[in-house]
C-alpha cells in the first residue's frame, strides 16, 4: 500500500485541494485474465467522513456524484490525474494475498459495480499528512491463508 495507494491518494489531494478523503475499495472477480485478479477503485469526497452511499450508486451508472464531489469531475477522472509510473496496481500478485480476504466471494463482471467492490480504507486529508483508516472487514479466507 505504501509503493503506489498513498501516494496515488497525496497526489489526488494535491490535485484537488477541495479533498478531504479517498476511500480505497477493492473486489475480486474474473476479468478474463485471472479469476483470482483484485480490482480496485478509489472514491473521492469534499467530506472527511465521505458519503459511501453516495458514492458506489455513481458507480454502478458512472454518474456524478454531487453528494461526494460537487463542483469537481467524477471519482474515475480524479483518478486520471496519476502518472503512469504511480498507477501499478498488481492485481495478479501483491494485491491478491493482501486484500482477497476483503473481497466480496464469487463475483463476475455481469454484477453491479456495487455488488463487486468493498471498501477497504478511508483515507483522510490531515493538513499535509494522510491519515488511514482501515475499515474492511475480511469476508473470506484467502488461499494463502487457507492453505
Amino acid at each position: 500500500m505504501a509503493d503506489y495507494v498513498i501516494p496515488a491518494v497525496a497526489t489526488s489531494f494535491a490535485h484537488y485541494p477541495q479533498l478531504e478523503s479517498a476511500t480505497l475499495l477493492v473486489g475480486q472477480y474474473d476479468c478474463g485474465e485471472t479469476h483470482d485478479a483484485v480490482h480496485h477503485y478509489f472514491l473521492y469526497s469534499v467530506l472527511d467522513q465521505p458519503d459511501l452511499i453516495a458514492a458506489i450508486a455513481c458507480l454502478d451508472e458512472l454518474g456524478h456524484d454531487a453528494v461526494n464531489l460537487p463542483g469537481l469531475p467524477p471519482h474515475h477522472d480524479i483518478s486520471d490525474c496519476f502518472s503512469q509510473d504511480q498507477n501499478h496496481w498488481d492485481a495478479n500478485g501483491r494485491a491478491i494475498q493482501a486484500f482477497a480476504c476483503y473481497c466480496q466471494p464469487d463475483c463476475h463482471l455481469g454484477m453491479a459495480l456495487g455488488q463487486i467492490f468493498r471498501p477497504y480504507a478511508v483515507f483522510h486529508r490531515l493538513g499535509e499528512d494522510i491519515e488511514v483508516e482501515l475499515v474492511g472487514e475480511i469476508v473470506q479466507l484467502s488461499r494463502s491463508t487457507a492453505a
